[in-house]
């Protein structure tokens, strides 16, 4: 009588056992056996496979943990740190090419809320614009009118004497900032949001605009970008101070951007989607012509409104009723910059 062939590979191992589980299984229904009883009888069986299984699904938790364990501990290295900063910059910017993350990144929701009723304009708002055909400038202005006379119904305004005594007034050029990006921790390693410029540099690339542009290898350009990164914004904060005439109800966010410019002869209007409830651009050097543009259903309504900031001066509006391009005018240099925040209405 022929031998029957042992199985010999793993695979046949498991092939044979299935094939006896089934035939245990067909002739314990044959016998009348429930489906209940044959669980009962087979628990020795099963509970040896669910303790295989928890017993792997343990080891694979362990070697996870331990995964993690050594890449917590591979941060706290200075140089691996900068090393995976630098990697993720790198794949970040050859993202852009295929996707415009930094929009995502400055959106204040990550999955819009469709049940969410934010502020709207609505054509009753209107009625603030519509007799309004320039922006007034002002001095000296109180906490108070800000709030009420201009932050509450919409009104932009020009406040003339706020930069008296920041340092940025008197110690900002290109080639200053240009030596904030080169040595400041908090800049020289971070990659900006929202950058444009006319420079053909690589995507965000402040440090070699700044420095070409000290060295005169470019000339007649501009850039602008937010300093989106924590780090970033704290390091320029120090330069100015929060306006005096701004009330207690307004909280500045910690981002901020810059402008800069230089023997710029500009065609076209530049946007800044700053995108807070209320902004305020302020003019350290040089000169920016700047345009207002009603939102709709306002556009229909009111009137664009266009100026020139001058040195020292602040531009305060809110994002609901205005849209912000502006124009920098750099005869040699001009340097401007920007951040916003959120009031109660």
């Amino acid at each position: 009588m022929e031998s029957k062939k042992k199985p010999s590979t793993l695979e046949e191992k498991i092939a044979l056992i299935d094939q006896e589980i089934r035939t245990l299984h067909e002739f314990c229904v044959n016998k009348g056996y429930t489906t209940l009883k044959v669980e009962r009888e087979a628990s020795p069986l099963l509970g040896a496979i669910r303790n295989a299984k928890r017993k792997e699904q343990a080891a694979l938790a362990g070697k996870v943990a331990v995964v993690v364990v050594i890449f917590a501990v591979l941060l706290r290295l200075d140089p691996i740190y900068r090393l995976l900063l630098m990697i993720g910059r790198l794949t970040s910017i050859q993202m852009l090419a295929v996707w415009d993350w930094t929009v995502l990144y400055s959106s204040p929701c990550f999955i819009p809320n469709p049940y969410f009723q934010g502020l709207t304009l609505t054509k009753d708002d209107c009625e603030l614009c519509e007799n309004l055909v320039n922006i007034p400038r002002r001095e000296n202005l109180s906490q108070i009118i800000m709030a009420e006379d201009f932050l509450k119904r919409d009104v932009p305004v020009i406040v003339t004497d706020a930069m008296e005594h920041w340092p940025a007034r008197d110690i900002f050029t290109i080639e200053f900032i240009n030596q904030l990006y080169q040595d400041e921790a908090g800049l020289n390693d971070i990659l900006p949001c929202m950058f444009s410029s006319n420079v053909r540099v690589r995507y965000g690339n402040v440090k070699s605009v700044l420095s070409r542009a000290v060295l005169q290898q470019i000339s007649n350009w501009y850039a602008h970008w937010s300093n989106c990164e924590k780090g970033a914004g704290k390091v320029l904060r120090q330069f100015y101070r929060r306006p005096y005439f701004l009330p207690p109800m307004v909280e500045l966010a910690e981002s901020n951007w810059l402008m800069l410019a230089s023997r710029y002869k500009p065609k076209n209007f530049k946007q800044l989607d700053i995108a807070l409830p209320m902004m305020y651009l302020g003019q350290f050097k040089g000169e920016s012509k700047v345009r207002l543009t009603p939102r709709n259903p306002c556009n229909s309504t009111c009137s664009t409104l266009y100026t020139t900031l001058h040195e020292g001066e602040i531009l305060v509006l809110t994002d609901l009723m205005w849209s912000l391009d502006y124009m920098p005018i750099a005869t040699n240099e001009a340097i401007a910059f920007a951040t916003g925040g959120f009031f109660d209405s």
